[in-house]
């Protein structure tokens, strides 16, 4: 009883340090959080999977997906052109392999769809 105490505590304060650092995040900053917060997402989708725990690793996906649909939303069609939709088309990519039903190459495409995004996330960040 008193872990779980602590481990709620702990939860809330996490949340309550995201919050803060999302609020004051310029636009450019909101999209590096996405991609730092994905790549969490996606490694604890791997790290749940590994340990058999299949309703946690979907939970991950799941969150996973959502911020990948946030990120297709956030494109800018209008200015960023052939750009957006190249990004657009990877984001389409990284979520197919991410809902793929559990099996034994679901952590090989979970991992592909992390390259894939670790490559936009870095250039992303190089332009910041």
């Amino acid at each position: 009883m008193l872990a779980n105490s602590y481990s709620n505590k702990a939860m809330r304060y996490q949340n309550v340090g995201r919050e803060s650092h999302v609020a004051g995040a310029s636009p450019h900053q909101l999209i590096d959080i996405l991609f730092d917060e994905l790549m969490l997402k996606l490694d604890q989708a791997l790290r749940f999977y590994n340990a058999g725990e299949l309703g946690r690793a979907l939970e991950a996906r799941t969150k996973a997906l959502a911020i990948l649909s946030g990120l297709q939303t956030s494109l800018d069609h209008e200015q960023g052109g052939e750009l957006a939709a190249a990004l657009m088309d990877i984001y389409i990519e990284a979520a197919r392999r991410i809902n793929q039903p559990p099996s034994e190459k679901l952590p090989e495409q979970i991992n592909s769809s992390k390259a894939m995004i670790a490559e936009i996330a870095s250039a992303w960040k190089a332009i910041g």
